[in-house]
């Protein structure tokens, strides 16, 4: 028997706790940042009005996404981007942040998707956005 959870039922618990998180935070505060984490997916995950790229709108920034082996090639980003895109998740955040990129592959794949690529970038590693 397979214990290992579908893509879609993930996804379902980690727009469950992004919804959690966003209602959590005060409006128009300072980055706030918290780690998902379930047995299929890890995600350093932020909150803010302030990104350089989209100011005043309310985004998330996922920094460092673990997917378990489990999950790895059965389209766990590219159906979070589209379920993100589609705004049937009653989030708030209309920008969606992938930072610290350091595959030019998943740059590419981020070009791909139609994510932009922040100017304002500070660190060593490239930030792509995307808004709904």
């Amino acid at each position: 028997m397979n214990c290992t959870p579908s893509v879609e039922a993930e996804l379902d618990l980690f727009f469950a706790w992004l919804a959690y998180f966003e209602a959590s935070i005060p409006q128009r505060r300072n980055v706030v940042t918290r780690w998902y984490t379930s047995p299929a997916f890890q995600a350093y995950t932020g909150y803010s009005w302030f990104k350089p790229s989209t100011p005043g709108e309310p985004a998330l920034c996922l920094a460092t996404i673990l997917v378990s082996s489990d999950l790895r090639g059965q389209g766990y980003l590219t159906r979070l981007v589209e379920r993100f895109r589609d705004g049937k998740h009653g989030l708030q955040a209309r920008v969606l942040y992938i930072e610290n990129i350091a595959s030019p592959r998943f740059e590419r794949w981020l070009l791909r998707a139609g994510f932009q690529r922040c100017t304002h970038g500070t660190g060593e590693f490239s930030a792509y956005y995307l808004v709904r």
